[in-house]
């Protein structure tokens, strides 16, 4: 008699650990979650994320899209691109100051860096610049199959082949302005205290040529890089990268059409006009133009 009140007992038990397991269960975070670096340049980031958004192909609720937002010039563009939204989930945006006071320009990137590796809850982690524009529709599934096959990281080189010529400075070599990685793999890596020890010690000339560095020493991995194709303009500074059709267009010099004057004559002449840039724009959210190379010259030339 006294057996049967002890097996249920025993029965109900597992029951409940069981159930308090399925309870307690993690919700699964974004397959996918992309970072915008912006600094005073909303128009070209509402842009490229929104150029992100149309050509996503995963699930809408397996990408998390977050801005790090270090510095506001248009604060109702700012509003809008916090009303996007896919899967329900708005973007994202946070204030980020939190590097040094004598730091500038590209030399925030290591503490960027480092509090994008403190935030991602993605498997695979994406960093792209506000002037950044996706051309490659399904690019989140590309992204998925490349890291499935062994790579760790995956990123644009424009410069590998350049707006002057060929490049042996940035040849074959990652460039953070849209880099991706394997988030597992990294993680332990991305400080900015290691990333700069790193790159005095060994005299590296960009923060690109960090990753492609701790990547050999460290094993971690196959890199894979979308060179540049040609430019988007004749003459002009934005390159698009892919290899039989464009995968991303980076505008270099994206944000100086708004001041020009902080340029020297020779970087002035690769910056694009207004127009120029508005047809960029243009091309950028429209999915069904953006399959080859012909097709970019067809619409750059009616837009």
């Amino acid at each position: 008699m006294g057996g049967k009140p002890a097996a249920l007992a025993a029965w109900l038990w597992l029951l409940l650990g069981a159930f308090s397991a399925v309870v307690a269960a993690p919700v699964p975070g974004p397959r996918v979650h992309v970072f915008f670096a912006n600094y005073k340049n909303e128009q070209d980031l509402s842009h490229s994320i929104r150029s992100h958004m149309l050509r996503q192909q995963l699930p809408q609720d397996a990408l998390a899209y977050t801005v790090l937002n270090m510095g506001t010039e248009d604060t109702n563009r700012m509003e809008g691109i916090a009303g996007m939204h896919t899967g329900g989930k708005t973007v994202s945006i946070i204030d980020f100051d939190d590097y040094p006071a004598n730091a500038v320009g590209g030399s925030v990137l290591p503490y960027m860096l480092q509090r994008v590796n403190e935030l991602t809850t993605g498997a695979i982690t994406v960093i792209s610049d506000s002037d950044v524009f996706m051309l490659h529709d399904a690019w989140d599934v590309y992204l998925e199959e490349l890291m499935d096959i062994g790579y760790s990281l995956a990123s644009i080189n424009p410069r590998g082949e350049t707006i002057n010529g060929p490049s042996s400075v940035f040849a074959d070599t990652p460039e953070w302005n849209w880099l991706a990685y394997k988030s597992v793999l990294w993680s332990g890596a991305i400080r900015a205290d290691a990333i700069l020890r790193e790159f005095t010690a060994q005299h590296l000339v960009d923060w690109g040529h960090w990753f492609k560095y701790h990547s050999k020493e460290n094993n971690l991995g196959t890199i894979y890089l979308w060179p540049g194709l040609r430019l988007a303009f004749p003459g002009k500074s934005a390159v698009i990268v892919g290899f039989n059709t464009p995968f991303a267009v980076h505008c270099f010099y994206g944000s100086r059409t708004r001041n020009e004057k902080n340029l020297g004559s020779e970087e002035m002449k690769w910056v694009m006009s207004h127009e120029e840039k508005l047809r960029l724009y243009r091309m950028a959210v429209k999915p069904a133009i953006t399959h080859s190379l012909e097709a970019l010259d067809e619409f750059a030339l009616k837009a």
